[in-house]
């Protein structure tokens, strides 16, 4: 095996010292030949879990791969990402755009949280509910009005112990 171009998301391991490149689908598998991030890549390039990360990989001793390069994270180039600081101690900004729901006259529930409730850009929330309450179809509405009224936007949605029917209906029928 050679030199190897890879993209990926990095999956920062134990005490965050080192990592692996994970392929980027749906359910980020860990596979065999994910590209091995050593300590001294992660602190000189400030990588942190979850970013996205472009590069070169070349085979290592046992066999697998470890990352030679890193050109781009998160799609900026890697010496602009360098500069970039990192926030963990900035005040955190509050949505402050407010993100039209209704895809319809019809579409009572949007409607609701729109009045009651609205949703900004940049928000994050968690919804809890018993089983067979709705939640999926109001995630879906929400997720739905999103993607037709604010295209630019990238949508991400976690479903934490959902039913795997569920989550197969949120992979087919949501843009996320």
């Amino acid at each position: 095996m050679e030199e190897q171009y890879f993209t990926g998301l990095l999956e920062l391991i134990g005490d965050k010292k080192f990592g692996f490149v994970r392929t980027l689908r749906h359910d980020l598998p860990k596979g065999e030949l994910d590209p091995f991030v050593p300590p001294p890549m992660i602190k000189r390039f400030h990588l942190r879990d979850g970013v996205t990360i472009e590069g070169t990989a070349v085979p290592g001793k046992k066999g697998d791969m470890v990352i030679k390069t890193v050109e781009k994270v998160m799609g900026i180039p890697v010496d602009r990402w360098v500069k970039i600081p990192l926030d963990v101690n900035e005040p955190t900004i509050h949505p402050n755009e407010k993100w039209n729901l209704v895809t319809n006259a019809k579409d009572i529930p949007m409607r609701m949280i729109d009045i009651v409730a609205p949703i900004g850009k940049g928000q994050r929330a968690m919804v809890v509910s018993p089983p067979r309450s709705g939640k999926t179809m109001i995630l879906h509405g929400i997720a739905r009005g999103i993607h037709q009224n604010h295209p630019q936007a990238a949508l991400v949605a976690l479903l934490v112990d959902e039913r795997p029917e569920e989550v197969t209906d949120f992979k087919r029928n949501i843009p996320a």
